[in-house]
């Protein structure tokens, strides 16, 4: 599936490595990159631009102040429609499976750091298309 208009895609990662990496990429692919730290700074850009302002929102989950799953709910309950990709390179046991609950949480989508370009492409060109997309 190739996406032929430009989208606009919010990166919320504290990581500023990842931001970089995810906002060369996606500017490759010829979409719009605005980035927040955190939670509540992603909030703030969703009630400042809009739902219909964010196309998809690509989610770390550990994150200081506000976390992934904070901010997944926030973002599921104050804008329903907007499309999340969760991500996290955590390590997972029998216990804590993040991009599991993640998806039970609203996750329109999830990716396990560190992923291959390819990959986030195919999850983000998913979303914009409303194909739920999973990964692991």
């Amino acid at each position: 599936m190739t996406i032929s208009m430009a989208k606009t895609v919010l990166i919320v990662d504290d990581d500023k490595l990842v931001q970089r990496t995810c906002e060369l990429l996606c500017k490759r692919w010829g979409h719009r990159v605005l980035f927040a730290d955190d939670g509540d700074a992603a909030l703030r850009i969703l009630r400042f631009a809009g739902a219909t302002g964010i196309d998809v929102i690509v989610l770390d989950i550990i994150m200081p102040m506000k976390d992934g799953f904070e901010t997944l709910l926030d973002l599921k309950r104050l804008f329903p429609s907007v499309r999340v990709i969760v991500m996290t390179g955590a390590r997972t046991n029998a216990d804590h499976n993040y991009l599991s609950l993640a998806r039970k949480f609203g996750a329109d989508g999830t990716i396990k750091k560190p992923f291959p370009p390819s990959a986030l492409r195919e999850m983000i060109e998913c979303t914009f298309g409303g194909t739920l997309a999973r990964s692991s």
